[in-house]
Order: structure tokens, then sequence, then C-alpha cells
């Protein structure tokens, strides 16, 4: 066995197929280490025990590829050399064959990953970052790939090689590729994985399940290291306890006995029924005449190759899609589909079901469906164009009189059918879920699936098959094509800079559908990348396949279409996609940080009052701001100078600066600008500006200024200009910035700083939109009126407000009550109904509870306002006298299921209580703790009302949830306490603040705690000083005893 066994590593090692291979593979792990570490937090080093095993772990999941690669190659020599009669006939015992070709397979993928492994740590070893890593220990490599690179292995191995020699198919190794890469996908849902950043938190029970059945350790890590602190995950290694000893040690022992029951399972012969129908042939038993009969038929005229390609589509699809094989394919995509389906409905612990609306399967499909289909294109592709050759057929099909193009093509239309049949299959299950769950279908989005995610496919197709094509050799076509598809279809090679629309023809549908909103400008975008591409791989194909140099005129005449449609699209493309990039971006940061930190804390003008026109145009994405500022000189030194920043998306067309009849015009680009007549202390001047803004699908949206056809929301405050040093606009990444030699950046106002100034302002809005869509704004709606096709509506704040102001606009429609002075107002869309009412109770219940315990809501009105599902980045978000919601986190939950997973009731309390925490009342400025005054107190008005109108049960289990969303992301982060948090500590002020304070209630009482809140309120109120974390500390003093002091500085202090 070990000189057949040296025998078959020495096959390939001879290869220089190998050692390409090799040199990828290390400097892909290169790659990943130099670039792509992971380290979810700053805390934790690059190169700590648990970023390395996390990596490892990640890693040898791809070791799936090249092992179902190699084995679909080697185990199948025989068979497809037509050498299996010669080899049963040799000496090799059954044992000895098995094993030598298994240890090969083994070997060779070890080899492969351990080569990946070494380019990783390289990677890191040559990062210049060295502040980013610890000491090198090389047992934080070794032990990984141990206990988790191998078991993984070893799994993998054996299974491609069980389906290889007791099924003896080669789609069907494939396939079990294909299946192990779906179950690992399936169970990193379930895992607590940090890297599953839209997974939603999973019950213990699911993540302990998870731990035990996850075939590759992966969930049984993060079970063990998700509650470890970071020090731990700096330096502890993993621990061989637990479900994490069970679940490797139960894979391990069971991929060897699964080994062993394929020893005793393969038949080490020819098959016994093979030669049945000869034997009767030859012993006579049974006679036929057989007369030859030529057949003629026409291999002339235009007919022909139709007829030919037609026969030939018709052969490939009996042999596809009546196949074992094609069947668990969609029985595989039906069940991961499925699974997914489920998942978005049901939505987890957290949050409540969601209806099983088009728009949601649509988005999963989108979503899931590309990538699976990509992969099994891929492999189909690879074995349908070689089926000829494998089986030698390849000299017969030579020899017809049929173009080598019909044959390619034939290919290619059998490729789009299973593409066809497998998307029509996955939205028949889709339909099926919604018939399940009694909701309306809409019948266009699915078939506007097809476009979106079979085109690009198809294209992808073409591609590989092109590519098969001109290398013309088996292994290296499919390596070369995977190489292509991951550089200009995935996410990876837009990490490597390969971005531009004109690169990434065949690249799927990655924009999501909105009900309110439809697919907007990113359909028209993708249609016209979609014709670029396919105009590109025709004139490639036509190009390829006859050669330039043999074309007649007449052909060369037929390339002017596909070449003049594809120059048009490129030109179109390349004009309408972005002319910046990432690192534009970050340069642009790096200048304005070089140039004009050094005015940080110069004396600027403040704004005292905004009066703005907006004009929306949703169906052109654009909008334009005509706009003045009321400004004041408040400081002791005069101002010759205005450092005026401005967003670098904006179209800044004018500029003007008004001041004791002085005009000038200034310049519209951020910088500092000499002002001709200084702005005395005391004095007052007038800023004029005029702006506007427009995007388009291959520039892509910003999620917070969404102007679109339905359902607009634009934080519009935050592209108004700003004076003085913004130090938001600087690199925050420390790694950008060591690289950037730009050191420390700017750190957050410390507590104990000089209390700043309230930034309120007066506001007068008047925002216009086309004929049957109503604006909202903040503040009360003055009076509203109709003029040339437009509505307009005019919003005054009605007092001074934070220098925070939002707009929304679509076709909505509007529920109205008056309540106890107050008109609460839902504005939605007509098909999101569900809740409104609901909503209204809830904002009721808030209502009473805020103003009895903190003192009266400061405005005439509430509105709550429904948006498109384009914003992202919050469920709610709230502004004076009026609070925003996307369509698909609140408007279109299904509340029947479960009331104790009320999100309404969460969102409306927490939401509306930032009247009296963050928006016109108390308004802290950003400084450590600050957030404690606003998330923390809107947490907990949102638990003082969930312990009034749920369960006790409900409230606990909420508690458990936020419990553990602050245990599994303390890790990663160094904790600071409570009264200095900082802002990108959501999991301090949102889940530990939560449990902070009811634990306070505990302590001293909801009374006292509500009498402190009052009283913090009352002091600290516009014009009255803004408040710091420490005076609700003084407060929550004054309301207990002396000895409770101890345990409430253990809450906020420690």
């Amino acid at each position: 066995m070990t000189s057949l066994l040296k025998f078959e590593l020495g096959t390939y090692f001879k290869k220089p197929g190998i050692y390409i291979a090799f040199i990828l593979l290390f400097s892909a792990g290169f790659f990943i280490g130099l670039k792509l570490s992971f380290s979810p937090g700053n805390d934790i080093y690059r190169n700590s025990p648990y970023s390395i095993a996390n990596m490892i772990g990640l890693l040898s999941l791809t070791t799936i590829f090249p092992t179902t690669i190699l084995a679909a190659q080697m185990l199948f020599k025989e068979q497809d050399a037509g050498f299996s009669l010669i080899l049963y006939a040799t000496g090799i015992t059954k044992a000895k064959y098995l094993f030598s070709r298994f240890g090969a397979l083994f070997i060779l993928s070890l080899t492969c990953f351990i080569v990946l492994i070494i380019g990783y740590l390289f990677g890191h070893l040559a990062d210049n970052e060295r502040s980013a890593y610890r000491e090198f220990n090389i047992w934080f490599y070794v032990q990984p790939v141990l206990i988790l690179g191998l078991p993984n292995l070893l799994l993998c191995a054996v299974w491609v090689s069980m389906v290889a020699w007791l099924v003896k198919n080669k789609l069907m190794v494939y396939l079990t590729g294909l299946f192990i890469y779906i179950i690992y996908l399936i169970v990193l849902t379930y895992s607590g994985s940090p890297m599953m950043a839209g997974s939603l938190p999973q019950s213990s029970d699911a993540l302990d399940l998870s731990a035990r059945i996850d075939p590759f350790g992966l969930s049984a890590f993060y079970q063990q290291t998700n509650l470890w602190t970071v020090t731990q995950k700096n330096n502890s290694l993993i621990y061989l306890t637990g479900n994490f000893l069970n679940n490797r040690l139960f894979y391990t022992v069971g991929s060897l006995l699964l080994m062993l029951i394929v020893y005793y399972r393969f038949k080490f012969h020819i098959h016994d029924g093979s030669h049945s129908k000869n034997e009767v042939a030859l012993t006579g038993e049974e006679t036929s005449v057989r007369l030859f009969k030529p057949l003629l038929g026409a291999t002339r005229g235009y007919m022909y190759p139709f007829f030919a390609l037609q026969s030939l589509v018709k052969q490939d699809l009996k042999v596809l899609i009546k196949s074992v094989p094609f069947v668990l394919i969609a029985f595989g995509l039906v069940f991961y589909l499925g699974m997914e389906f489920y998942g978005s409905i049901d939505q987890g612990i957290r949050l409540p079901e969601q209806y099983a609306s088009t728009g949601l399967m649509a988005n999963r499909i989108i979503y899931n469906l590309p990538g699976l289909l990509l992969l099994i294109i891929l492999f189909y592709a690879h074995e349908l164009y070689w089926r000829s050759a494998t089986y030698h057929f390849d000299m017969i099909e030579k020899s017809t009189p049929v173009a080598r193009g019909i044959f390619l093509i034939s290919k290619w239309f059998s490729l789009m059918m299973v593409i066809v049949i497998l998307t029509a299959i996955i939205i028949v299950t889709g339909i099926i879920f919604q018939l399940i769950y009694r909701y309306p279908i809409d019948w266009q989005v699915y078939l506007v699936l097809y476009w979106l995610i079979d085109f690009p496919l198809i294209i992808c197709a073409a591609l590989i098959l092109l590519l098969q094509y001109l290398i013309d050799r088996k292994w290296t076509g499919l390596i070369a094509t995977c190489i292509l598809l991951v550089l200009l279809v995935t996410s990876i090679g837009k990490s490597l800079g390969i971005a531009h629309p004109l690169l990434r023809f065949a690249a799927p549908y990655a924009a999501r559908y909105s009900e309110m909103n439809g697919w907007d400008h990113y359909f028209n975008s993708f249609s016209w990348r979609m014709l670029y591409g396919a105009s590109l791989v025709t004139l490639l194909w036509l190009v390829v396949n006859q050669g330039i140099n043999r074309l007649s005129k007449r052909q060369l005449f037929g390339l002017s279409l596909p070449f003049i449609v594809c120059m048009l699209t490129g030109i179109y493309i390349y004009k309408q996609a972005p002319s910046a990039n990432a690192y534009v971006e970050l340069d642009h940061s790096e200048n304005y940080e070089r140039f004009y930190r050094k005015f940080k804390g110069v004396n600027q003008p403040v704004v005292l009052g905004v009066k703005t026109k907006i004009d929306l145009y949703p169906n052109r994405r654009a909008y334009q701001v005509a706009g003045r500022y009321r400004l004041k000189n408040e400081g002791a030194t005069p101002i010759s100078e205005l450092l005026i920043n401005w967003d670098v998306n904006l179209k800044v067309k004018s500029v003007t600066y008004q001041t004791g009849g002085h005009n000038e015009s200034l310049s519209t680009k951020t910088g500092m600008i000499k002002l001709k007549k200084p702005l005395l202390p005391g004095d007052s001047a007038v800023l004029g500006f005029l702006f506007s803004y427009s995007w388009n699908g291959f520039t892509g949206h910003q999620p917070f200024n969404a102007i679109v056809c339905n359902g607009t929301f634009i934080r519009i405050s935050n592209y108004f200009p700003c004076f003085g040093y913004q130090t938001d606009m600087e690199i925050s990444s420390p790694s950008e910035r060591r690289k950037r030699h730009l050191g420390n950046a700017s750190s957050l106002l410390k507590l104990e700083a000089p209390r700043g100034r309230n930034e309120f302002i007066d506001l007068d809005m008047i925002i216009s939109a086309p004929t049957g869509q109503t604006v909202i704004g903040v503040g009360n709606l003055a009076r509203l009126w109709q003029s040339k096709d437009r509505n307009y509506f005019q919003y005054l704040s009605g007092m001074p407000v934070p220098f925070r102001f939002g707009i929304s606009a679509a076709n909505y429609q509007v529920q109205k009550v008056y309540y106890k002075g107050i008109d609460v107002q839902v504005y939605y869309d007509s098909k999101h109904f569900e809740n409104v009412k609901h909503l209204i109770k809830n904002a009721e219940r808030t209502l009473d509870y805020c103003q009895a315990n903190f003192g009266p809501y400061p405005y005439k009105t509430i509105r709550f306002a429904e948006v498109s599902a384009f914003t992202d980045g919050f469920a709610g978000t709230a502004y004076p006298a009026t609070i925003f919601m996307t369509e698909h986190l609140l408007f279109h939950d299904n509340l029947n299921t479960d009331q104790g997973q009320d999100v309404i009731n969460e969102l409306a309390a927490h939401e509306l209580s930032h009247q009296w925490w963050g928006n016109g009342q108390l308004a802290p400025d950003e400084r450590e703790g600050s957030k404690l005054l606003t998330e923390t107190l809107a947490m907990y008005t949102e638990l003082m009302l969930a312990r009034r109108y749920l369960s006790a049960r409900a409230v606990q289990e909420k508690l458990a949830v936020h419990k553990n969303i602050y245990l599994n992301e303390r890790g990663f982060t160094k904790e600071s306490p409570l009264y200095k948090v900082k802002p990108e500590d959501t999991h301090l002020y949102y889940d530990k603040g939560i449990l902070v304070m009811y634990k306070l209630t505990d302590l001293i009482g909801e009374e006292n705690i509500n009498k402190a809140l009052k009283h913090l309120l009352q002091k600290h109120t516009y014009p009255n000083p803004p408040p710091v974390a420490s005076d609700l500390l003084t407060e929550l003093y004054k309301v207990s005893n002396t000895s409770q002091h101890a345990k409430i500085n253990d809450l906020f202090v420690h």
C-alpha cells in the first residue's frame, strides 16, 4: 500500500499544475492574513488565539472545494481513461486500492490547506501594523489546524470518497461538496457566529443544538468563546471540553467508521449485472436478425443547424434533468431556501414574526440563490463540456458536419434551461410558503426574478463555456474559470478593487426590493449592465468561434450589432458610474485632517436659525435645497475666516455671506474662507446657500439620504453646511490611520471637560413634492398648499430645537387620533395597515406615562411616518414631533403570533420617549456618557411600559435577550463604565443599560427614579445648560439613601 500511495502522490507532485495551485493558495492565504484577518474589535489582536482559530476554522470550510475537485479527478482516473478492466485484473487488493487512493486524496487536500495556512501566517508577519499584533506564537496556528482543520478535512474527504466509490457518479461528487456547503450555511445561521452579522439572536437551546450537530465544529467554538472577555480572546487557546470536545470526537470517529463502511460496501470488480445481455447473445439462447439500414439526413440548408441544436439540447437535458443528481440538487435547494424562508418569517427570539409577503420571499431569494446556482452551473458546465471526451465520443462528434459552435451553443442552452428550472422550483417554494401563511402573492415580482437572477447566471454560463473552449484543458480550465468568476462576480473581487460596473458585467443583482418603492433605479442600472454584458459576451463568442482573421464581410457585418450595443452601453455606464472610489474618499479625509485639524477649537459663528426651501424630485432621485442661516459670533474674538464643510456627494451651486450691509460670494468647496469683513463679537450675519443632490443605480444611494420614488427618507441636517473642524470627517480606522501616518484620531470629549453651549435653532422648512406625495418634516405643520402640480408643506419648530432634522415623502395613507390635546398621526403605505391601530394605542400609553412622570409633551402633534426599506441603519429614529420607522422592521410584523414579542410596544415607547430624552428637551453634547442620557433613558422608559402591559415572563425574556447580546458583544472591546460610555459601544448603552436600569428599579424603586429624571429635565432643558452623565448620578443620589450610593456606583461608575 505504501508503494501505491507513493505512486499516487508522485503522479500529482510531478505535475506543474499542482505547484501553480499551491502558489495560488499561498497567495490567497497571504492576502487574507495581510488584509482580511478576522478582528471584530480593535482590542482583539489579529494574531490572538481567538482570531486565528476563528479564521482557520472558516478557511477549513473552503477545503470543500479543492477536496471535491481532487476527488473528481483522482477517484475516477481509471473510469475516465478506460483502465478499469485492467485494474481489476491486477493483483492489487481492495484494501490497498482504497486506502492508498484515499490517503493520497487526504494528503493532497491537507497539503493544500497547510499551504493556505502558511500563506495566512506569512501575511500576518508581513503586516507593518505591529501594534495590531501580539508576540508571535506558532502554537496559536498549529492548534486550530489540529482540532478544526484536520477533522473537517477528514470529514470532507470521507464523504466525497464514499459518494465516488459507492455511487460511481462524478456529478454526485460535486453535488456532495455543494450539500456540505449548504449544511454549513444552515448551521452557521444558528451558531451565534459573529460572522453572521445579519443573523438574529438565537435561543440557548438552538445554540446548544447547533454546537452539538455542526459537523465543522464552528458552532461549538462560538458557543465556547462568545462569552469570553477581551483578555481571554487575546490569550486563551480553545479548550477541549464540553460540546466542543464531544463534537470533534463524534465527527472524527464517525468519519473513520464511515470509511470502514465504505470499505465493506465497495465492490472491487466488474458490476455483476453488466454482462447479462452479452452472455445471452454469446450463448445463442436468443438470436435476432438486425439489418443495417442507412439513414439519409439533410446536412445542408439553413434549418440543419437548428435541427442539430434542437437534438443536442434535447439530449443534454435528458441526461441532466432526468438524473438523480438533478433531483437531489433541487431537493437541496428547496430544503436550504425553505429554512431561509422560515427564518426570515420567524425572526428568532428577538423580533416578532413577519408577514410572508412576496417582497420578503424575493429578497431572500436574491440574497441566497445566485451564489448557489453559480456553483451548480460551474460544475454542470464543466461536466457537460467534457462529457463527450470523458466517454470517448468526441471524435465522433468532430466527424459530423455540425459546426463546433453549435455544440457550444447547445450546452449553453442546456445550462440556461437548468438555471430557469431551478429558479422556478425555488419560486414555487416561496409561493407555497405564502399560501401556507395566507398572504397575497405579487406575481410580477416573482417574474422579475428571472431577469434579476437568471440573466447574469446565463452570462456566467457563456463565460464558463467560452473559457473552457479557449483553454481546452479540463482541470486548468476549471481553475481558471473559478478564478475569473471570483474576481468578476463575487464580493472578493470588489475587495480587490474590481468594482467598476464595466468589469462586473456578470455580477448578480445586489439591491433589495421594497414593497413601498419597488426596485427603483437599481433595476434600470442592472438592465444596462446586463445589456452591456450580453453584447460583450456575444461579441467574444462570435470572434472566438470564427476567428477574427477568417471572418467574411457578411460575418463582420454581423459583428457590428453586438459591437455597437457594447460600445453604446459601455459609454453610458462609464458616464453614469462613480468616478471616485473608497480610496479617493480616504484621500479626501486625510487631506482634510492634514490641512484643517490645526483649526480645531478656533472661534466660528453659531447657527441660531435655519430657513430653508427643499424641492424633492423622487422620479429623478434628486432634490435641491436653498437655505439661509442666521449666524452670530458668540465668542470673544473677531472671526476673519470661516471653515465651511460640505458633504462630498453634494453639488454646491452658490454660497453668499451678508453682514451689516456687506455682501460677498464665497467658495462652494470645503475649506477655510477669508472674509472681507470680519464678524465681530456679538455681531450677526446671514449665510445663504444653494445645493443639489442626485443618485443613480450605478453610484448607489446613501442609507440616510434615500430620495426614492416612494418612501423617501433624508436626514437632511447631515447635508447642510457646518462650521469649524469636524472630527467625524477624520479617518476612523486605526489601521488606515497608521498606514497614512496620521497619528491618533481626535478623542471623544471627556466627561469632565467644560460644558458646551446648547446648539438649538429656530427652524422654518418649506418642502415641495410632486402631486400625490405627502411630505413629513419636524416640528408643527404650519400650512400646506398646491402650485403647478406640486404639493408644498411648511413646518415650523415653534420652539428652539437641536440642529437635527429629517424629512420623508411618500404616497401615504394617514390615520389620526386626537388624544388629550395632542394629534397622534400615523402615515403609512396602503399595503401596510395591519399595525397602525396598535401603534396609536401604544403611543397613547407612552404619552400618558411620560407626561405623568417626566413632564408635558412639548409639541401639538406626534407623527409616525413609514419610510422604505432603501433606508437602512435603524428600525425607528426620532426627531422633534416626528418619528420615522422603516417598513420592514415594524409596519409589517405579524403581532398576532406572539404578543410577547411586541416590537410596536418597544419602539413606540423607546422612540417617543426621545421627545424627552434627546429631541428638544434633554439634549447633551457628544462626549463620554452622553448616550446614557438619551438611549439608556429611552430603554428605561421602554422597560417600564413593558412591565405595565406585558406579562412578567415576557419582561424576563426581554431582559434575557438583552443580557445575551451584551455578554456576546462585550468580548470584542474593553468595557468602559456606563457613565463614560462611548457612542460606538451600542451594547453598553442599549443592552447593558436596560439591565442596569432594571436593577436600579429594584434598588431604589421606579418612583424615585422618575423623580430624579424629572428633576434632571427641569434643570437642563433648553435654555438651561446641557447635562452630562454625572448630573444623572447626582439626581439619583438625591432620591436614594446614602447606603445605596455604593451600589449605584457599582451599576454606573465601576
